[in-house]
Order: C-alpha cells, then structure tokens, then sequence
C-alpha cells in the first residue's frame, strides 16, 4: 500500500497512477524544468515522429547520459535474445535494433509503445514491442541473454517483483543490466531542498520528497546496501554496483552557485554519490541435484 496527497492506495491503483503520468510524459521526450524539476518540458522543437525529432531526442539523451554507451555495450549482443523493460520512447531499444540484437521491449504504456514503433518504422530496423507491466513479464522463464531497464524499475510500485522478474525471465548464465536511483546523492538531496524550502513542506524525509517531487508518484530510490539486500536471495551474482556523478548530478544547467556545491560534495563524496545507479549481475547456472547415498541393507540372519 502506498499514500497519495494522504490517502492509501493499493498497488492497482499506484500502478495506473503511474501509467497515466507516463502516458502523458513519454520518457527521453522531456525533460525536467530547472526551477521546477516536477514541470516536465518538450525535448525537440520539430514535429512529432519527423527524423529531426528522433534526432534531437536522441542527441539530448546521449548528450546528458553518454555513460548508457558503455553500460548497454549495445553492439556486444548481436544475435543475442536482448529485454529491454521501459522502452519509454524507443531511443535505447533502437540501438539494440540496430546493433542486429533478437530484441524484444515492454513498456506499461500504450503510447510509449506506439512512440518506439514509429522510431523502428523511420529507421527500418525490427524489434517486438508490446504493452506490458515490468512485475508480470508476459514471457517464460529463462528466455534472454540479457535483461536490460535503464531508469524504470523505481517507479514500478513493487520495484522488488519487477526485479524478480526481470530474473526469472534471464537465462542461467545471462546479464541483468539496472540502472535505480540512488538515494544518497547530492541530486536526491536537491530535491529534497526544493520540497522542503522552495515549495515549503518542510519538514519531509528524503525517500518523501523523491516520491511527490520528481517524475511519477510514489518514485523511490535506493541505497547501495538495500540494493544488495533485495538481491541476497536471488540466484545471482552481483558484478558490479556503481554510482559514479554524471552531468545531473553537477547540475549542469543550473548557475554557478548551485553548480560550485555540487563539485565540492562530489570531491568530497569521491565517486560513490551520483543519482544514476548502475547494478550489473549474472544469473546463476542452475546447481546439480546431488543425492545422498543411501547405506546398503546387510542381513545378518
């Protein structure tokens, strides 16, 4: 159950909450106001579905996020059955797609899914897309080399059954490739300061202020050590979790006061504080039934 302007929800109903601001706020399409980092605003000037507007989406996207390059390693899996969960406005997926990945995408939202089949029919290149909640894949176990969401599974209601998921359906040996928000950031307090003293809540708990002002509600972010909690359990191995600052996390579009802050915490943080979380784990081949030896029966009669 989660709280809405103070009134309890079930997941059902955070789920369509959440479909509904995405629905409306394709994502890769926009991006947060400066002043208002809850106001979404249109990426490209062009007209919707032209090349110039895919272009523009995608320079911006690689532009802010040139790090996605060399987490996805699109390229690596050519000929390999790739997931992607959240294709939002189809900007990654087409790099699988073009990489001559056997791609498959999901997205919990219609036009998402109408956006990302526009960009594939412009450039000409085949994916399967299809409408589907990230904690209910519509696929059978151990079907993908590799499982990829970049910026998605926060903002599922149960981040922990999307996560689940996203295993299950990964083949014994295969990658899952994460990237969750970090709550220990110095993006994640700066939103927690434009909650609390520009639009005066004051007071609200950090995990608070990301759920109601940024993105989606009920958004959540995460720490390193819950990450690896949530994942003790589960038949993987976790190869890498990083949170190095990128471009958001300097603030790059805001004035040289704000900007200055953010450099001196990073210098002193080190390179453990950025928002972006990257969680790369291996799933497990399965272990050999081993079966005891039962003692041979001597009669002594």
């Amino acid at each position: 159950m989660q709280v809405q302007d103070g009134y309890l929800m079930g997941v059902d109903s955070m789920i369509e909450v959440v479909r509904d601001y995405w629905n409306n706020h394709i994502c890769e399409t926009e991006e947060h106001n400066v002043q208002k980092p809850h106001i979404m605003q249109r990426v490209s000037a062009h007209p919707t579905f032209s090349k110039e507007y895919f272009q523009d989406i995608e320079n911006r996207r690689y532009f802010i996020n040139p790090e996605i390059h060399s987490f996805a390693q699109f390229t690596r899996y050519r000929n390999k059955k790739v997931l992607e969960i959240g294709v939002g406005s189809g900007c990654d997926f087409v790099q699988w797609c073009r990489a001559g990945a056997n791609a498959y995408g999901i997205d919990l939202t219609p036009n998402g899914i109408e956006h990302a089949t526009r960009w594939l029919e412009s450039e000409r290149v085949h994916g399967t897309l299809q409408v589907a909640n990230a904690e209910a894949l519509p696929f059978d176990n151990s079907q993908f080399d590799l499982v990829y969401s970049w910026g998605v599974l926060h903002h599922s209601p149960n981040p922990l059954q999307a996560i689940s998921e996203a295993i299950r359906v990964t083949k014994p040996g295969g990658e899952i490739k994460l990237m969750l928000y970090n709550r220990h950031s110095f993006t994640a307090l700066g939103i927690w300061g434009h909650i609390n003293i520009r639009e005066k809540l004051f007071p609200k708990s950090l995990a608070w202020s990301i759920a109601h002002g940024i993105e989606s509600l009920g958004t959540q972010a995460f720490t390193t050590t819950e990450v690896r909690n949530m994942l003790e359990h589960f038949p993987v191995e976790i190869l890498d979790i990083k949170s190095p600052p990128i471009k958001y996390d300097y603030y790059f579009r805001n004035g040289i006061i704000i900007r200055t802050l953010a450099k001196v915490f990073h210098y002193i943080t080190g390179s453990t504080a950025g928002f972006f979380m990257t969680i790369r784990m291996r799933k497990n081949e399965p272990q050999p039934i081993t079966t005891t030896k039962q003692p041979q029966v001597v009669n002594l009669r």
